[in-house]
């Protein structure tokens, strides 16, 4: 379990959504992302990363232009963690591999 190093309280982790991420970059015009909190996915031995949208039983890797009335579920990948403690490390090429696979399936999908 996760806590708040402020408050000690349980913290609240939900998945990477990379459809919504890419989108935003889009229209932001972001060409650069910084990961923070990393060390909140060391409780993890597996880690999902939404990468589609199903809709009707179709796949979509684009976000809906109307997200009301439709049926919308996310489409994970998993990803190993390794249960690792990421705050140990303070050079990215020293980070466990499933760590570095990880940010780079990211990078990979959001161009």
């Amino acid at each position: 379990m996760n806590l708040g190093a402020t408050t000690g309280r349980p913290r609240r982790c939900g998945w990477i959504d990379l459809v919504a991420l890419k989108f935003a970059c889009m229209i932001n015009g972001v060409t650069k992302i910084v990961m923070t909190k990393a060390d909140v996915l060391d409780a993890f031995e597996e880690l999902q990363v939404c990468t589609a949208y199903n809709t009707d039983g179709n796949n979509t890797e684009e976000v809906p232009y109307q997200m009301t009335g439709i049926n919308l579920d996310p489409v994970y990948k998993n990803s190993k963690a390794g249960k690792r403690i990421l705050s140990a490390f303070k050079n990215e090429k020293d980070l466990p591999a499933a760590m570095q696979q990880y940010v780079e399936f990211i990078n990979q999908y959001l161009g």
